[in-house]
């Protein structure tokens, strides 16, 4: 795979500069330029087409939104919104968005979201410009997934897992009928193997089946409980509840 040309998007120039610089060490990505104005961003796309872009929802002259409305047709980047405002998510994943980080952000969320990315143009090789991958859906994804646990390696069906839990970098594996697989990999790891299609990393410690959740309730300070049909219940992150949204939808 290519480099992958990155556009960072938003009027205020220290976010700019957060971002690049912790991207920096991600030698994946190339930051082919900057932008503080929407009208800036729409003529930076057309005539630079980058594969991704960093973009803030609320810009001086032209919003997010309507910088993807005057690039509609041209060449798209992947877009991961950046935004102090968590209202605008569900209208962010409507327009197939990759991920939405609501400021502050800590560098393991930005990593998780440009790893979602990565997985995308992975997965879809010479991936068409103008045709981002489909975000998360209820779908049960289809495929497997190779654990290695107790010496062995083991084969399971993706729509299988119910949820994956982190112990350090020990993640457990819970299956359908109540079987756990544990294998010595960081939840980090096994979320870059995982198809972004099927599963969403709801917390620093949990990934869980989108298609096995069965409940959404509120819970304190805008975290929310997932109950699943196991029966387990996952509480949720903070910095994660952007994601949560699509659940919602």
């Amino acid at each position: 795979m290519n480099r992958i040309r990155t556009l960072i998007v938003d009027d205020e120039a220290l976010a700019r500069q957060r971002i690049r610089e912790l991207l920096q060490g991600d030698e994946d990505l190339e930051i082919i330029g900057e932008c503080a104005f929407g009208e800036d961003a729409v003529a930076a796309v057309q005539r630079d087409a980058p594969d991704l872009m960093f973009l803030d929802v609320r810009l001086p002259d032209l919003d997010g939104f309507g910088v993807l409305d005057r690039i509609a047709g041209d060449v798209q980047p992947l877009v991961i919104f950046v935004t102090a405002y968590d209202e605008h998510a569900v209208k962010a994943f409507d327009v197939r968005a990759t991920d939405y980080l609501i400021k502050p952000f800590e560098r393991e969320r930005l990593y998780s979201a440009v790893g979602r990315v990565k997985r995308a143009l992975r997965n879809h090789g010479a991936l068409e410009r103008g045709r981002p991958p489909a975000t998360a859906s209820a779908k049960a994804p289809g495929g497997r997934l190779a654990i290695r646990t107790d010496g062995r390696i083991m084969r399971v069906r993706l729509d299988e897992i119910e949820r994956i839990e982190a112990d350090r970098d020990v993640s457990h594996f819970h299956l359908r009928g109540g079987t756990v697989l544990i294998a010595r990999e960081s939840l980090t790891s096994v979320e870059q193997r995982l198809p972004a299609s099927g599963f969403l990393r709801v917390h620093r410690s949990h990934i869980v089946n989108i298609a096995r959740v069965r409940e959404v309730q509120p819970w304190f300070q805008g975290e929310s409980v997932l109950m699943l049909e196991d029966g387990s219940r996952v509480v949720t992150g903070r910095t994660y509840r952007d994601r949560i949204r699509v659940l919602l939808r």
